[in-house]
């Protein structure tokens, strides 16, 4: 089940979404809708664009963008995932980061 992130809760996209997400393999850019399309993101570039990450995320992580406003942006999660591993981040492309060493390790690289 993918979700994305609206500011303060974890909201579920529709059976037509997580269809389309569960289908695009590990690394993509992928239209889930008319006005909204998720791609893979490194942990640095997530990092970049929210500073802080929601203390209950865990799993695969990716990024939904506005197609009229790429910049505009929400985190995404398989939240299957989270029943499987706790206190796990995984970013597509990179290794599995804990919650504690990812923001040490983001925060370095951001200096």
């Amino acid at each position: 089940m993918w979700k994305w992130y609206d500011d303060t809760n974890w909201v579920d996209y529709g059976k037509a979404q997580n269809d389309i997400l569960d289908k695009a393999g590990n690394n993509f850019r992928i239209d889930v809708d008319d006005e909204r399309y998720v791609e893979t993101s490194d942990l640095k570039e997530i990092y970049r664009l929210f500073g802080e990450l929601p203390k209950d995320i865990t799993g695969l992580c990716a990024l939904q963008h506005r197609k009229d406003n790429p910049q505009r942006v929400r985190l995404v999660k398989n939240a299957a995932i989270d029943t499987l591993i706790h206190d796990t981040i995984f970013f597509y492309g990179e290794r599995e980061y804990s919650k504690s060493r990812c923001r040490l390790e983001a925060d370095n690289e951001l200096q």
